[in-house]
């Protein structure tokens, strides 16, 4: 799939900017989104306001002023899953070379 090379251009020209950068699994954050909320905020050295903090992870489900509605049909179809795929590896290729620039905040 060609688009797949475009976003891992898009990802190696974000990962060699020769700037800082974190590091942010989404499985982390859906299984201890507090902590990498917190991580997160340390890194971009944004003040915790813990009143904000609490209140996002209340809604953190995305629910808060949206009417309920379902999907007609699966938008991940076998091509958009192929790229997101494709993108994974490509970026989990080049993490290994840059993580004297990752942070552990």
């Amino acid at each position: 799939v060609r688009t797949s090379g475009r976003f891992c251009d898009i990802t190696y020209a974000w990962l060699t900017w020769n700037k800082p950068f974190m590091v942010v699994y989404f499985e982390d954050l859906v299984q201890n989104t507090e902590r990498e909320l917190r991580r997160v905020l340390r890194f971009l050295r944004i003040q915790v306001s813990e009143r904000r903090l609490r209140c996002t992870l209340k809604h953190k489900d995305g629910k808060v002023k949206r009417k309920h509605s379902t999907l007609k049909s699966d938008p991940y179809n076998s091509t958009f899953v192929d790229i997101i795929e494709k993108t994974l590896r490509c970026t989990e290729r080049l993490l290994p070379g840059l993580m004297h620039r990752y942070s552990r905040h």
